[in-house]
């Protein structure tokens, strides 16, 4: 008998992975599928490969009806990139492209190119193989769904079976079309019996073809550096690819183009405001006993006599927007079971968000309260699929707040002195990070 290999693997193994993980790498690239055998109660391989059925089902052991689909002709592949390790090129990185030929398409199929990388393969002719199966198996694109008895308890996934089947497009029962199996489920019946559930797939042997596959060597003695191993060349190209993107950046037409290939474009603002300013504010709301801002009693938000405010607008459609408010913190004093007292912490204050079409109507969106214990908050913004949007961010006096006192409504009644963040000559702040669709 002689024996010879089909494949090889020649690579790492990253023993941060699972050993399973690890197991499926290792078979992915040798042709060949990890599967559990419940007889043996073990882990086994069987190889993907040509081969005969090892079980028929008709209308003898197929228990109910036969489900058909199929995937379509968009999900086809009809070309593959494959990338590896090449031993040809000591290690560097390699690829080869293989396509299904225009006549060989089905009527207006678009091009459809898989992508595959092998991280154990360094022989080009392996990686062609594997990727030549991968793409062609995606054109065999037949899915059955059927339960069977406990008679085919010894099936597994991976395997070949035959099933015939007048009603269908397969072939009759005495000769059964070929699938192999993807899936085996066991299901308990009501009456306390087990069937198995199988999903297979079309089986043809011309997946496995090596018919055109040509072994190409390559010529290593060159002395000339590989373009993707090249620092000079990576750097060049690099800073071409920037300039390219910093002169489409600053186009209107340029930030559509690269918004729509769904790369979000990253833009951040800041502003301050100073600590006379919201002294000003919030002793007035203090002194004529405002009890704190209720947007609904405000259509026009603006109107209320106590606050101060941030505005901004974004141009383009927002993924995700992240505002971050550094309120102001300060001396003042409050009243606590008829006790003045003096505190240096956090200045309570409500934090409303609003948004509109016109920098003049304004529509709520939410609120944070921000008190004593805490002077940072933050408010998220996601998926706005509206351009030129107004935003309105208001700070307004929270003239009530819990100290765990016995009078746990609290009321500051001065603020004294305002301190500046870190850094700033400013005492209240926000930062706006957006990442535009």
């Amino acid at each position: 008998m002689i024996f010879f290999t089909r494949t090889t693997i020649n690579g790492t193994i990253d023993t941060n992975s699972t050993v399973l993980a690890n197991l499926n790498k290792i078979a992915g690239s040798s042709q060949a599928f990890v599967t559990w055998n419940p007889n043996e109660g073990k882990w086994t391989t069987i190889l993907n490969k040509t081969g005969t059925s090892v079980m028929t089902f008709n209308d003898s052991n197929i228990v109910g009806s036969i489900n058909v689909t199929g995937a379509g002709v968009n999900d086809a592949y009809n070309s593959v990139k494959v990338q590896f390790n090449s031993k040809d090129q000591g290690g560097a990185t390699d690829e080869r492209v293989l396509s299904i030929a225009a006549e060989d398409r089905e009527p207006n199929e678009l091009d459809n190119q898989l992508n595959l990388t092998f991280d154990l393969i360094n022989d080009p002719a392996q990686a062609e193989l594997l990727g030549a199966i991968e793409m062609k198996q995606s054109r065999v694109d037949t899915i059955i769904e059927f339960a069977t008895d406990f008679r085919a308890i010894g099936l597994q996934a991976g395997e070949l079976i035959g099933v015939g089947n007048n009603n269908y497009f397969f072939q009759s029962e005495t000769n059964p079309k070929l699938f192999r199996v993807v899936s085996i489920e066991e299901v308990d019946t009501e009456d306390g019996g087990i069937l198995l559930s199988i999903t297979a797939i079309e089986y043809d042997s011309q997946v496995y073809s090596t018919d055109n596959l040509t072994r190409e060597n390559r010529i290593t003695d060159s002395g000339i550096v590989p373009a993707a191993e090249n620092v000079c060349i990576f750097e060049r190209e690099s800073i071409a690819a920037g300039k390219r993107i910093g002169d489409a950046l600053a186009t209107d037409a340029g930030r559509a183009a690269i918004t729509n290939a769904g790369v979000p474009l990253f833009a951040t603002a800041s502003v301050n405001t100073s600590g006379n300013d919201i002294r000003n504010v919030f002793n007035n709301g203090y002194n004529n006993n405002a009890y704190y801002f209720d947007y609904t009693a405000y259509p026009n938000p603006l109107s209320y006599p106590y606050f101060y405010a941030y505005q901004w607008q974004t141009q383009a459609q927002l993924k995700y927007m992240q505002i971050m408010i550094t309120g102001p913190q300060g001396t003042y004093d409050y009243t606590v079971d008829g006790t003045t007292k003096q505190m240096t912490a956090g200045i309570p204050q409500q934090l409303s968000l609003f948004y509109g079409l016109d920098g003049v109507n304004w529509n709520f969106v939410g609120t944070r309260f921000m008190e004593w214990s805490s002077y940072i908050s933050n408010m998220d913004v996601s998926e706005v699929s509206i351009n030129n949007v107004y935003w309105l961010l208001m700070a307004t006096p929270l003239n009530t707040y819990d100290l765990n006192a016995t009078n746990n409504s609290v009321k500051p009644t001065s603020i004294t002195a305002t301190i500046n963040n870190p850094g700033s000559t400013d005492a209240a702040g926000i930062t706006i990070i957006q990442y535009q669709n």
